[in-house]
C-alpha cells in the first residue's frame, strides 16, 4: 500500500484473507476483503489471483454460515466469472460449492450425491483421480463427508475421511481443514457405542488428537472455532454415558454459534441435543431443541435437511409455527 503496488497487494490480499486472517479474526470478516480483492486483481490484470479470490470467497462464506440462497446467487456469477477468465480449476471447485449448496436446498433427490446442476461427481472424480488433482480431491472430500454426516449416511462419512487422510498434507494451511477435524471427530463418535473395545479406545484417541488441535485454534480464535470443539466434547460425554457434562456443552456450543452468527453450527447443535435428550427418554425436551434446530436450518436455507428432520421425526414435529412460514421462494 505505501508503495501502492497494486499487483502485489492483489496477491498479498488474497493469501492473507483466504488463508491467514481466518485462524486469527472472524471468518465472515474476511469476505469484503476477499470481495474487493477480486476487483483490485481484476483491474491490474492479476487474473489468476482475482480467481482464487472468488474461491477463497465462496469457501469462507459457506463455512461462516452465509444464507444458502444468498450464496447461491453469488456462486451463479462467481463460476460466470472464472469461465470468462479461463480459470477451470476454479470453474469445477466453485461448482462443487455451489453443488453442495444445491442439495441443501433439495433440488437433488439423492442428497448426499454430489451431482445435479452444478456439478456431476461421477464425471469428474474420476477424472481429478486420473490426473493426481490432489489439492481439488481435498476439496471434494471434505464437503462430501460433511453432506454424508448431515444426512446420517455415517458408514459413507467414515469412508470418505479414511480417502482424506492420505491426503493430509495437501493445502494444510486451507480453512477446510476445520471442517475435517469436526466432522471427523463427530462421525468417530457415532460409531462409539458399537464399535469393539480396542476400535472405540482407537475412535477416542483420534476425537482427542482433533481436540487438541481445535483447542490451539480456538485459542487463537474463540469466535470461530470454540463453539466447534464445545459440540464435540458435548457428544463425546454423550457417548461416555456423562450426561450432565453433555448437557453443558450442548448449551454452551449452541450459545456459542449463535453469538457468532455460525447458524448451521447452531442448527447441529440444537439437533445433536435433541437426539441426546430422545437417547434419554426426554422427548419434551427433545422437541424444544429440535423445533429450534429446524428454526435454525430454515434460516440457513437448507430445506433438505428440514425434509428430513420431518420424516424422521414427524411426532415431534407435527406443527411449523407461523413464524417459521414462507421463507423459501426459489
Amino acid at each position: 500500500e505505501k508503495f501502492e503496488n497494486r499487483n502485489i497487494q492483489a496477491k498479498f490480499n488474497n493469501a492473507f484473507y483466504g488463508a491467514v486472517f481466518p485462524w486469527k479474526r472472524d471468518i465472515k470478516a474476511a469476505l469484503k476483503p476477499l470481495q474487493e480483492n477480486i476487483n483490485l486483481a481484476l483491474g491490474v490484470g492479476e487474473i489468476e489471483y482475482a480467481s482464487y479470490s472468488t474461491l477463497n470467497y465462496s469457501w469462507l462464506s459457506l463455512a461462516a454460515g452465509k444464507s444458502l440462497e444468498s450464496l447461491n446467487n453469488e456462486l451463479i456469477d462467481i463460476i460466470e466469472l472464472n469461465q470468462k477468465l479461463q480459470q477451470d480449476f476454479q470453474v469445477i471447485t466453485n461448482q462443487l460449492c455451489r453443488q453442495f449448496v444445491l442439495n441443501l436446498f433439495g433440488s437433488n433427490s439423492e442428497v448426499t450425491q454430489l451431482s445435479g446442476e452444478a456439478f456431476n461427481e461421477d464425471e469428474i472424480i474420476p477424472r481429478m483421480i486420473n490426473s493426481h488433482n490432489m489439492h481439488f480431491m481435498v476439496y471434494y472430500y471434505i464437503p462430501k463427508t460433511m453432506i454424508c454426516y448431515l444426512f446420517k449416511d455415517y458408514s459413507a462419512a467414515y469412508t470418505i475421511i479414511q480417502e482424506t487422510a492420505k491426503h493430509q498434507d495437501t493445502g494444510k494451511g486451507l480453512h477446510l481443514w476445520v471442517q475435517l477435524n469436526f466432522y471427523q471427530s463427530l462421525t468417530y463418535l457415532t460409531f462409539y457405542n458399537s464399535a469393539a473395545k480396542f476400535q472405540q479406545q482407537e475412535f477416542l484417541e483420534k476425537v482427542e488428537k482433533n481436540q487438541i488441535t481445535m483447542k490451539k485454534w480456538a485459542e487463537n480464535a474463540p469466535m470461530n472455532f470454540q463453539h466447534k470443539y464445545d459440540l464435540v466434547e458435548a457428544e463425546k460425554a454423550r457417548y461416555l454415558e456423562k450426561p450432565l457434562i453433555a448437557m453443558d456443552f450442548y448449551d454452551i456450543a449452541i450459545a456459542g454459534a449463535k453469538q457468532y452468527g455460525y447458524i448451521q453450527e447452531e442448527a447441529l447443535g440444537n439437533e445433536l441435543a435433541a437426539y441426546f435428550y430422545l437417547s434419554r427418554g426426554q422427548k419434551k425436551i427433545a422437541q424444544v431443541y429440535l423445533t429450534e434446530a429446524r428454526y435454525c436450518y430454515l434460516k440457513w436455507g437448507a430445506k433438505a435437511k428440514i425434509t428430513a428432520l420431518e420424516r424422521e421425526y414427524s411426532e415431534l414435529l407435527t406443527q411449523q409455527p407461523k413464524k417459521y412460514q414462507i421463507i423459501f421462494n426459489f
